[in-house]
């Protein structure tokens, strides 16, 4: 997934309350940590 994707999903998350809020930002944590560059 690109960069800008998990980008868009932190503020998304904020928007979202609860346990789904914190999958998102998870998701996007996780995401954003284990990109490589060129991806």
């Amino acid at each position: 997934m690109p960069l800008i994707a998990y980008v868009l999903l932190i503020p998304a998350a904020g928007i979202v309350d609860g346990p789904l809020g914190l999958l998102m930002f998870l998701v996007a944590a996780i995401g954003i940590a284990t990109l490589k560059p060129g991806d």
